[in-house]
């Protein structure tokens, strides 16, 4: 069963899904269940409900959920849900992520629990302490701390963890996030040979494309505005700049669009102007989501073997906030793929 808090768009659904279909190839029946999602945002909300099926329930507010009980406000059936509706049979394991990132990054000026986010940071963990989740994979900046995890989560709980970035998996765009799988050690138990770093050393691969691959979409130039123009040739001047950001001006000590490996920049919630200097124009928000292996049409559903995202009206600029905030579906894939191997419930005496 798998259970996602701040679930954006549902990177980690979309992942189980083609986790899924190439598992049920070699064996028949296994699956996964998608039981419930925690998103704020309505526009995610939106698209949560439109694209994973009904059975998903969607808590607005982690902050809300009322954990002694087992059950929240679902804004999809607009009733109080169970955390962990019905039985769904000799699946034993429930897989879990977050916490909110934003007072741990550089972007959000590592505030910690100074930031604005910090309660729900806090939350998230007193809601997993409650919780029924024998495992919990957690994804987060690279600044955050295997440290702080197991303070939070105290001493009954093991944890492995990796740092990974889409290029180690042969696709040219930077996103480097630490992912930490949590487990507790009376019910299930670490049971492969191998160390989490050497699954995912297996799945290495060598970058063989360029950003200049994700402006697929047939678009026209761009009109730049005289203050983006202006920028633009600022950063002509300066050679590592292939894909500048024209939202931050040449120069700033925090510039954004490094492509020294011909790779897209790590995207943020404000990333809506990643140019491409080969084609003439900004990176179109469905081409950011598509950055991060989310599906935005039926072939790369089909091709994925996932679900097309229903992003239906949505704004762009929505769209573009989404891409900020998503996680790799490649990355996130290999850590569930990895614990669905190394990890295995510890059969009662």
């Amino acid at each position: 069963m798998l259970s996602t808090s701040f679930s954006g768009v549902g990177c980690a659904e979309s992942a189980a899904i083609s986790i899924q279909a190439a598992a049920q190839r070699f064996a028949p029946g296994c699956g996964v269940v998608i039981t419930s999602a925690c998103e704020i945002d309505p526009a995610c909300q939106k698209v949560l409900q439109e694209t994973y099926g009904d059975q998903q329930c969607i808590f607005p507010d982690i902050t809300k959920i009322d954990m002694s009980k087992q059950r929240g406000f679902c804004k999809r059936h607009n009733r109080m849900c169970e955390l962990q509706p019905g039985n769904f049979g000799d699946m034993p394991q429930e897989f879990h992520r977050g916490p909110v990132c934003v007072d741990y990054s550089l972007m959000g000026r590592q505030m910690k629990e100074r930031g604005p986010s910090y309660q729900c940071h806090k939350s998230y963990f007193e809601n997993m302490k409650k919780s029924k989740n024998s495992i919990v994979i957690i994804e987060n900046v690279c600044e955050y701390s295997e440290g702080l995890i197991r303070r939070e989560l105290g001493a009954h709980w093991d944890l492995v963890s990796v740092r990974m970035d889409p290029r180690n998996l042969g696709l040219p765009c930077c996103r480097s996030r630490l992912f930490v799988i949590c487990w507790k050690p009376k019910e299930v138990r670490w049971a492969s040979p191998f160390r989490l770093e050497c699954f995912v050393s297996y799945l290495l691969a060598q970058v063989a494309m360029t950003a200049s691959d994700y402006f697929y979409k047939d678009l026209p130039r761009a009109k730049l505005t005289p203050s983006a123009e202006s920028n633009l040739n600022d950063y002509k001047r300066d050679t590592r700049f292939q894909f500048p950001d024209l939202n931050q001006l040449c120069g700033n000590k925090r510039a954004r669009g490094e492509s020294r490996d011909n790779c897209l920049p790590t995207l943020t919630t404000n990333s809506g102007r990643i140019f491409s200097q080969a084609h003439g124009r900004y990176l179109d928000p469905e081409e950011a989501l598509s950055s991060h292996c989310l599906p935005v049409t039926r072939k790369q559903a089909r091709d994925s073997s996932s679900v097309m995202l229903r992003l239906g009206d949505t704004s762009r600029t929505a769209q573009t906030r989404m891409a900020g905030n998503a996680m790799s579906v490649p990355c996130i894939g290999a850590v569930i793929m990895c614990a669905a191997l190394g990890l295995e419930k510890i059969p009662p005496k």
